[in-house]
Formats: C-alpha cells, structure tokens, sequence
C-alpha cells in the first residue's frame, strides 16, 4: 500500500537520530549551527491569564470545522500548486502517494483543551507504526486566539510531532546524518504556542569535522551551540534519550476527515 511507503519514508528519518554519529559528506549551508535549518524555536512563555482569552466552545468548534473543510477540501482537489499552505506540509507529503479519498480515512483530527484553559485545540494527523506500536503522527496543531484559528506547529517528514502521556509534545527529526533533534515541549497556558522543557541537538564540535559530533542542551529550544551545553553524552545515548521518548507517546482517538458532513 502507497501509505507504508510514506510511513518508511517518515520513519527514516525519525531514526535518523541513531545514525547521527556518523560523518555527513557537508554540513548545511554554513559552518556554524546558527546558520543550519533550525527547527521549532521558542519565545518566552506568556504571563496572560490562562482563562482571559477563552471563547464559548460551541464558538470555538463553529471555527475548527471551517478549518477542516478547507483541508478536507485542499484534499480533494488531489494535484496542487507548488505552494504549500501554512500547517499543510505534511498532508501534502501523503499526497504525493496516496489518492484523495484515502487520505480522507486515513488523516484524521481530535479537538481536546490540551492546555487547560478551558478552551480545545485542535490536532491534526494520521496513526503510523514505530517500533511495532502504533502511534499518532501529528500533521498540526491549532488554537483559537482573537477570535480567529492560529497555528501553533506544524510536523511533516523531517520534523514529526507526537503528543505524550503526560501532555507535552515530542519532536524529533533531522537536516543531514550530523544534525539531529529531539525536544520535550509544554504548551503555553493559552495555546498559542510551544515551550521548551528540553531540547537537545547534535553538531560537529569543531565546525567542519564529522567524525567528532556532540550532543547539545538546553531549555530554550534555540539550535545554537553558543546558547546550549555539551552533554557527556555519546549521539547513540541521545538515540536511546529518543527511544523513551517515543515509547511514551499517545494514540490519538482521531476521527477520519471523512466523517465530516
């Protein structure tokens, strides 16, 4: 089936974390890890009260099912431009192998208040196997604020996002076999975005040479050697660092975008 070979494909390159010790023919463009592609990087968390911008849910609802007929629809109309909307990435990825009204079963959305304050977010994904368990593979998540639908993050095939058993979010993915990520992030206490609680990345030590990759740390969720600590740490113990991570994730009880009216 076209959808496993995007699964292998999504896979791939979550596991590339275990082969991140290996030397990568050039790094990304530049030497530094501030000029490599960065994932998620996040601001300070809000000091606004978590109640004090919450809208009635029916409201809220009324604005996430205009959201998901724009994606059912985006779906549908099978080929698309170039062009990817924002928080699509990875819908358009299972595009490339997989026909309209599978994808309609197989892409599903869950509404749920992940941040406590009263008022449900909206996820969007798809169940996919690691390590013989299914798990649920977030394509986006988005939150009401001002009255409008915001997205918070966006995963695709580099980047994947799963929620934990605790609540907070899992990311992992990668930009070459010498740059790796995983982080552990909260939710802010009125949705609107994503806080570090760990996050830790892999660079060459020395700019230039890859047979000698660090492991990173910080709680800022900054991909910036200058603003993180060299971990005692090997990039095989930050794989097994991932691998608890990911045995720690939620099924999603997602329901298909076929169901909607």
């Amino acid at each position: 089936m076209k959808k496993n070979l995007w699964i292998a494909v999504v896979l791939a390159l979550v596991l590339m974390l275990g082969a991140c010790s290996h030397p990568a023919a050039q790094p990304a463009a530049g030497s530094e890890a501030a000029e490599t592609e960065a994932p998620v990087e996040t601001t300070a968390p809000t000091e606004t009260p978590a109640a004090e911008s919450a809208m009635p849910e029916e409201e809220v609802v009324k604005l996430y099912e205009q959201k998901l007929m724009e994606i059912r629809d985006y779906i549908r109309q099978g080929d698309t431009p170039e062009e990817i909307p924002e928080g699509y990435t990875g819908i358009r990825e299972m595009m490339i192998y997989e026909e309209p009204e599978v994808l309609l079963d197989e892409i599903g959305y869950l509404m749920k208040d992940l941040s406590g304050d009263g008022q449900p977010e909206l996820l969007i994904g798809t169940p996919v196997e690691v390590s013989e368990d299914t798990v649920s593979n977030i394509f986006a998540l988005y939150t009401v604020k001002d009255g409008a639908v915001q997205l918070v993050t966006e995963g695709w095939a580099r980047s994947a996002w799963f929620l934990l058993q605790d609540g907070t979010f899992y990311n992992t993915g990668s930009n070459g076999a010498a740059y790796a990520v995983i982080g552990d992030y909260a939710i802010s206490a009125d949705g609107s975005k994503l806080e570090a609680k760990d996050f830790y990345f892999t660079y060459e030590k020395t700019a230039g040479n890859f047979d000698d990759i660090g492991v990173y740390h910080n709680t800022t969720g900054v991909y910036d050697k200058a603003q993180a600590e060299l971990m005692d740490i090997t990039p095989d113990q930050l794989w097994e660092i991932s691998a608890e991570y990911q045995n720690n994730t939620q099924v999603l009880g997602l329901m298909p975008l076929s169901t909607l009216p």
